[in-house]
This record gives C-alpha cells, structure tokens and sequence, in this order.
C-alpha cells in the first residue's frame, strides 16, 4: 500500500486536473465558450491499457488490494484535495476507496474531515481508516465531506458484466470427496460378556 500511495503523492499537481467526470460538479457551474467547466474536476483514472505513470498506478493499486479483490478490478480513479457533490455512479459497480495524507519535506501529513459518506448513514473513510481500502457500490448516492489539509483519494472500480453477453458456462464441480462411512455400531446385547481372569 505504500509504494501505492508514494506513487500517487509524487505526480504532480497538473496530473489530477483533467477536467474528467463533470458530473461531480454543482449543477449549473461555470462553462467556457466551448462549453467545458471552467472549474476542473481534480481526478485521474488509470488503467492497464494506457502507456504512462497511469499503468503503473492502476498495477500497485492493485497489488495493495490484494491477491483477492486485485483481479476483479477494471479501473482506479485518484483524486487529490477533491470534495464530490452527492451522486451515484453511471455504469455502477463494485467500488473500493481509500485515502491517504501529502507528503511534505519527507513527513507524511494529515487532513481532517473528507470522508465518504453513502446514502447518509454510512461513514467511510474515518481517523482510523486511512490507508485501509473499504467496500461501498457507487450506484449508492454518494458525496465527500468538507476536508482540510492534502488529502489523496483512490477509487478502484470492479469490472462490470458486458451488456447482452452472455455469461461464461462453467464446468459442474466436481462431487465433493465423502470419507467412508463407518459400519454402525453392534448392540450391546450382541457384545460378548467379560471373562474374570
């Protein structure tokens, strides 16, 4: 997780403003000419296919999630000192989020506040959960509390079943092994009676 982490904390500022995922801006925020927001939403995603710094932190993102939950990931967002508007993900699926402080003259620092907060009730992302990835499911209405200090967000999201495909035939298991059963007990009335010695 680490090696993750220092990976995300070295890119510099112009990485996370890609001007991506528009729709965790206010409504009605400010456009150009062009029609783009003026304001830029401060993400990355990064994937296996692209060929920079992005592959690299779509491979240690998933080798901190683990030999379990790694395979299943498609793609991982990074944000840095970002605070989303309440929304639910388009394409949802199974999502895992965690984040961590900068770095400043070597020393790791923190932040306060920016937890995620699903549906209203459910808290992600607390003063003892830093640097740990949680579950949540992005088709959950969702949104970051107000923060202070840098803070680095990552989001891995799991792959989504393709529309109108089919799912893939597994082979039937094979039965499972059943040791042999032992012969049932004699009853007592057929047991030989003790001879004194």
């Amino acid at each position: 997780m680490l090696f993750f982490q220092d990976l995300v904390r070295n890119q510099p500022d112009y990485f996370f403003a890609t001007g991506g995922r528009p729709e965790l801006l206010e409504p009605g925020a400010e456009r150009d000419q062009w029609g783009f927001t003026k304001e830029k939403p401060r993400s990355r995603t990064c994937r296996a296919d692209h060929d920079d710094v992005r592959r690299d932190i779509f491979y240690a993102g998933v080798a901190a999630l683990g030999p379990d939950v790694g395979p299943t990931i498609d793609s991982i967002t990074v944000n840095k000192n970002w605070q989303c508007r309440k929304h639910a993900d388009k394409n949802a699926s199974a999502s895992y989020i965690t984040h961590f402080g900068g770095r400043y003259q070597g020393e790791i620092t923190t932040f306060s506040g920016g937890e995620l907060v699903v549906e209203n009730d459910r808290v992600l992302g607390g003063p003892t959960q830093v640097g740990y990835w949680q579950y949540f499911h992005g088709s959950n209405k969702h949104e970051n509390r107000p923060h202070s200090g840098t803070r680095y967000a990552a989001i891995a999201y799991a792959k989504r079943p393709i529309a109108n495909v089919p799912a893939p035939v597994l082979p039937a298991p094979d039965p499972p092994v059943v040791a042999p059963a032992l012969p049932a007990p004699r009853p007592r009335s057929s047991l030989r009676p003790c001879s004194a010695r």
